[in-house]
């Protein structure tokens, strides 16, 4: 049983997708960096959101934000905590 996947058409991809991306990493790195927690997890969302929004589908995009959504009062109590060192145990 041959399963490849499919190719996608990237004839509508642009750059714009990947240059947003790294806008908003750098806005995560300095809101890390500031220690501000709320504009930390909105650029991470942004970032992530960039990403997902990209390849311009929206029915994969809308289940990822309803989750995304509903996570996102643990995420910022991650982002609070104090940077761990090394893996948990």
């Amino acid at each position: 049983m041959n399963h490849e996947i499919p190719d996608l058409d990237t004839d509508g991809l642009t750059d714009a997708g990947p240059a947003a991306a790294e806008r908003a990493q750098a806005e995560v790195d300095r809101a890390a960096a500031a220690g501000d927690v709320l504009e930390m997890a909105e650029a991470n969302r942004r970032f992530h959101m960039t990403i997902f929004e990209w390849p311009g589908l929206p029915r994969l995009v809308r289940p990822i934000r309803t989750l995304w959504d509903s996570t996102d009062a643990y995420r910022s109590l991650y982002y609070g905590e104090e940077p761990r060192e090394g893996p948990p145990g």
